[in-house]
């Protein structure tokens, strides 16, 4: 015979009192009806009862006083006194003052009423904590991390997770506090009625482990704090995925733990793949491999060739140069992944770069928006000549615009090893005679416009002060006043400085100021 109390929640107003069902007599015997989620006392041969409806796993479990042993059944009916059930479908005797729990399947349960009754096996402990979980969620594969935070009130939590046959699933619980927690795993190894104490557990771990499926179907996973400690966890489940392949100049939608892709490069030209958070405060990193397996869960690919893990607000982006073998052309692999905390969706896209920009052509113009990350074309630089890089843009996208150089046989590299970036016209000198990448990055996807050209810029020589000078078009010139003259210049010099000045900053304009491209 028993009396439950129901539990306070952590922080409320004290209440351990008599719950406010009327349990029903049978004889002796007193059966207390528990809601799902709530925690209860319950003395020695007390008798919970639950009304289990929803077609999912479901767990009741015992937390014990500190070296106390405890068990628990469940039972299918009613019986007279002393026993007061029977039918037993399952009990957990796990020994040691840890929490014993009963799970059932009821994807293939019927549902209904179903009784439990709790034993105190050894201690001294005159009630011990109980809880019952409907399981009405579900874990996602490969989904973000769910968080919880727990107490001595919570003794268990139950999930169903789809897993598919013949696959191999991590399975990860991480916290920074005092509690002993566990995930443990249960299968029902046929499609009938199931119920289960905790040693029937398929997989158990208090860090992470690998589970190799071997049927499809819906598993329980349960999470127990041995313990009580208070505490703080997230839990994940997930598994490789076949990459999904990427068209060139196509964004692509990615969320949770990581997004494996493909790109079939074939074109002998530069190549950037790129990763963007659409959350700007969050943070999403990007990976390139040759080999599409031969590495655990989470990375799942192998042959590491870069990564970038820029800050958030920013695209991380790989280059990759196909130009005269550097690279062989083929299939490689990119994994995009959010960084640490982050919960945000992301997108990927990838350019093939099969187009080219030509020195001295007119500057190509570019709508950019939410939809696009990055553009890359090869353009072919002579060694030791100076270049303008024509770059302007409006609207509210953050865009940026690189060069790179191939320093080497394999080159892949992270945005961070350009040899130029800018905001906005600027100079290159090129080292040597060579292909070379130019990128542009919307870093924030906001909506804009912009323009690109690359010039050469001719050799400098210097003018003589009071000389006068012609000059052609993309003349360029270095002024050097004498320490006696004033550093001013004439009217007209002024304006002839200035034409030439403005040929250097990716345009030039006329002395009255007009735009001549």
């Amino acid at each position: 015979m028993s009396r439950a109390t129901r539990m306070a929640a952590p922080g409320s107003v004290a209440l351990v009192a008599l719950l406010a069902f009327a349990p029903s007599a049978h004889a002796q015997c007193f059966y207390d009806d528990i809601a799902a989620g709530s925690t209860y006392s319950f003395s020695h041969d007390g008798t919970p009862r639950i009304n289990q409806l929803n077609n999912y796993w479901t767990a009741i479990a015992i937390g014990p006083p500190a070296g106390d042993d405890w068990d628990l059944g469940v039972y299918s009916s009613v019986a007279a006194f002393p026993a007061c059930v029977s039918g037993i479908l399952a009990n957990s005797t796990f020994g040691g003052s840890v929490v014993d729990f009963v799970v059932g399947d009821f994807n293939a349960n019927p549902p209904g009423v179903y009784l439990a009754k709790v034993n105190r096996f050894s201690g001294v402990g005159a009630t011990t904590f109980t809880q019952w979980d409907s399981g009405a969620d579900a874990l996602g594969v490969n989904a973000l991390p769910i968080s919880r935070t727990v107490t001595q009130l919570n003794v268990v939590e139950c999930w169903d997770v789809y897993l598919e046959a013949g696959k191999t699933y991590r399975f990860a619980i991480d916290h920074g506090g005092p509690a002993d927690l566990k995930v443990l795993v249960f299968r029902n190894p046929a499609a009938a009625p199931y119920w289960a104490g905790r040693s029937s557990r398929v997989l158990e771990t208090a860090t992470s482990a690998n589970y190799a499926a071997p049927s499809t179907g819906w598993y329980g996973v349960v999470v127990v704090n041995d313990n009580g400690g208070n505490d703080s966890y997230r839990l994940a489940v997930g598994t490789c995925e076949t990459p999904a392949e990427l068209a060139s100049g196509i964004a692509y939608f990615a969320s949770g733990v990581s997004a494996w892709r493909s790109f079939l490069q074939l074109a002998s030209y530069f190549t950037a793949v790129a990763v963007r958070s659409n959350d700007v405060t969050q943070d999403w990193d990007l990976e390139v491999h040759a080999n599409a397996a031969g590495t655990a869960y989470p990375t799942c690919f192998s042959g590491l060739l870069t990564s970038s893990a820029y800050v958030a607000g920013t695209t991380d982006f790989i280059v990759g140069d196909f130009n005269g073998g550097a690279n062989t052309s083929g299939t490689y692999y990119a994994r995009a992944f959010p960084f640490g905390p982050a919960t945000s969706t992301a997108k990927i896209e990838w350019d093939d770069g099969a187009d080219q920009i030509s020195v001295d052509a007119p500057p190509l113009t570019r709508l950019t928006g939410t939809d696009d990350l990055i553009e890359c074309w090869d353009v072919f630089l002579n060694g030791g000549q100076n270049f303008g890089i024509n770059f302007t843009h409006d609207g509210a996208a953050d865009l940026k615009v690189m060069v790179f150089r191939n320093s080497g046989a394999g080159y892949w590299v992270q945005r961070g090893s350009a040899d130029y970036v800018a905001t906005g016209n600027g100079f290159f000198t090129a080292p040597s005679s060579d292909w070379y990448a130019v990128v542009v990055v919307n870093d924030n996807g906001e909506a804009g416009s912009y323009k690109l050209g690359i010039s050469q810029c001719a050799g400098f020589f210097s003018l003589a002060s009071n000389a006068v000078y012609f000059s052609t078009p993309g003349g360029g010139h270095e002024i050097h006043p004498t320490a006696e003259e004033p550093r001013t210049l004439s009217t007209e010099k002024r304006a002839e400085a200035a034409y030439h000045s403005a040929a250097h900053t990716g345009g030039h304009r006329g002395r009255d100021g007009a735009d001549l491209g």
